[in-house]
């Protein structure tokens, strides 16, 4: 007890001596020990001894789904994700409710590109967690990446009932309804995220723009894109934005303008380059020569 009251307190090195006196002294079959020597050593970042004292534990108690969880970590780390699931799943078959080993197992599916494996487990967590924010935006996330929009929009505004002001899940709400077609509530949304955070305007006016372009607004289209390029003169998907109307409205000058500023902020942008191609081509084609202020 006075050596898991010293660890606490931040001593770990004086820990780790007294666990080691305990082990040598007739501690060895204590899991205790083990597990908070394991502990320490993977702190240390000496994840092959931190393993072996895991396992020590196991061997004692194979029903310790701390342990497991641990030995996942350790797993995780060595950045051998197989063996990291199977400790993670191990744990959850002996708790099936443990948060911790949900979360690890969530967001290693999740980095490992099996996301609809993370939303099953995100999903089950948010059962038992059903107050969880950062659950409700990371499976808001994950909702996303597998094309559920719907979902993902659900998600999103369970997340900012908590969190009304984050900019991050208002422009992904906004965003998920504009790729749904649900161009009113998109404009509301960012309209919204516009008055909410004035660093995504710039951004929020690119969408709107695209959005009474869609509708055939084009005027509407025009007059907040200026306004968006105004804002941010650096802002690439902007002056995108603003070449494809001004090509709509004709007005190739203004678009080979638009799509060389583009290039001329980033050489290596190949929608870029094939957007200043095509519009060079267009009025090269209109005119008869070529267009080179």
């Amino acid at each position: 007890n006075l050596a898991l009251l010293v660890y606490k307190q931040g001593k770990k090195d004086v820990a780790y001596k007294q666990l080691m006196k305990i082990m040598e002294s007739g501690g060895n079959e204590n899991p205790l020990v083990h597990k908070y020597l394991g502990i320490i050593l993977l702190e240390r970042g000496q994840v092959d001894d931190a393993i072996d004292r895991f396992m020590k534990v196991i061997d004692i108690n194979p029903r310790d789904a701390d342990a497991f969880i641990n030995l996942g970590v350790c797993f995780h780390r060595m950045n051998n994700l197989r063996r990291a699931v199977k400790e993670y799943v191990k744990a959850v078959e002996i708790e099936p409710e443990n948060l911790t080993a949900l979360k690890n197992l969530a967001l290693l599916y999740y980095e490992a590109e099996q996301i609809r494996e993370a939303v099953e487990i995100y999903e089950r967590v948010l059962e038992i967690e059903p107050k969880n924010k950062t659950i409700c935006k990371t499976l808001a996330h994950a909702y996303r990446r597998i094309g559920e929009i719907s979902k993902a929009i659900e998600m999103y505004k369970r997340h900012l009932e908590n969190n009304p002001q984050d900019s991050e899940a208002m422009l992904n709400v906004a965003v998920s309804y504009f790729e749904k077609d649900k161009l009113i509530k998109a404009i509301e949304m960012f309209n919204q995220l516009a008055e909410t955070d004035k660093s995504y305007i710039p951004m929020a006016y690119c969408y709107l723009s695209k959005i009474y372009q869609k509708n055939g607004q084009i005027n509407k289209a025009l007059d907040i894109i200026r306004k968006c390029v105004h804002l941010d003169t650096q802002y690439i998907d902007g002056f995108i934005q603003y070449g494809k109307v001004s090509l709509e409205l004709g007005n190739l000058e203004k678009a080979v303008d638009c799509f060389r500023r583009v290039v001329k902020i980033d050489p290596n942008n190949r929608q870029g380059q094939i957007l200043l191609d095509g519009a060079k081509k267009k009025y090269e084609d209109e005119h008869g020569y070529s267009y080179d202020y």
